[in-house]
């Protein structure tokens, strides 16, 4: 009797047990994690960054939602033709190799779409550049026209754009002379400008690439400047027989455009004073006051600083481009040029 009742208490307990697992709601299963491969939505930033990856190079900056931070992209994408300077929305389909090359990724990007293309950041035709470690060194681009100052002449040419392929066409020059040094690197500058075949923005940086993927120029973002929130120096006066010489060697002349309307400065030899106004591009600078000193060297001081004033009196229109002054009379002559003198 003993014996039945302990088999028939095992037996209950048991069945009260598989009753119980039975009634038990299932393990909730987690999502399987998301494939790498697919159709998948890339949103591509305007500018490129440096990066490593079995060398050195530049990769597109990528992020997977509006939200998300951008990440370096050490991929390319197939069909797709970046410009930098613009926000993109893709649809991209990823594949995956079969047979996976040394060093390359397991996964192949192809464009399917672009999605969305919407202008961020800084563009190649939106801003003045500065050569970098080279003071007073810029160049603009705008429809379809290339020119800055190249250290001692302005210049000038055209250029064409196919995506991020640039082509610098024949480029002309005033024909000022300057110090030796200074000349050899306005050479060397416009004949890599004619070398040009593709351009990268890279972080803040403008890159000029030649035609065997070698950078030769890099720029940095040229700050705007007004009249008066910097002092001018001279780099070329009117000699008054229709052209424009460099400063001689040994003298400054200086200009400085304060917001009451007072301009001031030193003409080489003496200081003056007097006022100016202003009407959008529009300057008229009124009677000046001098001292009245005589300086005998260099040679010719007092020509060119009597020449300044003259240009002065006649000046009816300016122009900044970068850190480039120049100061034209009613007809468009160039009178004086000026650069931003550094501290």
């Amino acid at each position: 009797m003993n014996l039945r009742r302990v088999v028939y208490s095992i037996f209950y307990s048991t069945a009260i047990l598989a009753l119980a697992a039975c009634s038990k709601p299932a393990p909730e299963q987690s999502d399987p994690a998301p494939l790498e491969t697919g159709g998948k939505i890339l949103y591509v930033g305007p500018t490129m960054t440096d990066c490593v990856g079995v060398a050195s190079m530049t990769c597109l900056m990528v992020k997977g939602a509006p939200e998300d931070d951008y990440q370096m992209f050490y991929d390319s994408i197939k069909g797709f033709d970046y410009v930098p300077g613009y926000e993109y929305k893709l649809r991209v389909e990823v594949t995956e190799r079969e047979n996976v090359p040394e060093d390359a990724s397991k996964l192949v990007y192809a464009l399917v779409e672009v999605a969305g293309k919407k202008k961020a950041g800084r563009a190649l035709e939106d801003s003045t550049w500065e050569l970098k470690d080279q003071t007073g060194v810029g160049i603009a681009f705008q429809d379809g026209k290339a020119s800055g100052h190249a250290g001692v002449n302005r210049y000038f040419g055209s250029y064409a754009l196919d995506g991020s392929a640039l082509t610098v066409g024949r480029i002309g020059s005033t024909r000022m002379a300057g110090p030796q040094k200074a000349m050899d690197q306005e050479k060397q500058f416009l004949e890599k400008l004619a070398q040009v075949a593709e351009y990268k923005m890279v972080g803040k940086e403008l890159r000029l690439i030649d035609g065997t993927g070698q950078v030769v120029l890099v720029f940095s973002p040229g700050k705007p400047l007004g009249l008066t929130s910097v002092t001018w120096k001279a780099t070329g006066v009117n000699n008054g027989r229709g052209g424009v010489v460099s400063i001689l060697a040994g003298t400054e002349i200086i200009a400085k455009f304060d917001a009451s309307g007072t301009l001031s400065g030193s003409g080489g030899c003496n200081n003056y004073t007097g006022g100016y106004e202003l009407e959008g591009e529009r300057l008229r600078v009124g009677a000046l006051g001098q001292t009245r000193k005589m300086c005998a060297r260099p040679e010719g001081i007092m020509e060119q600083e009597s020449n300044y004033f003259q240009a002065l009196e006649h000046a009816a229109k300016y122009r900044i481009d970068g850190k480039m002054l120049e100061l034209r009379s009613e007809k468009g002559s160039l009178l004086v040029k000026f650069v931003v003198k550094e501290p």
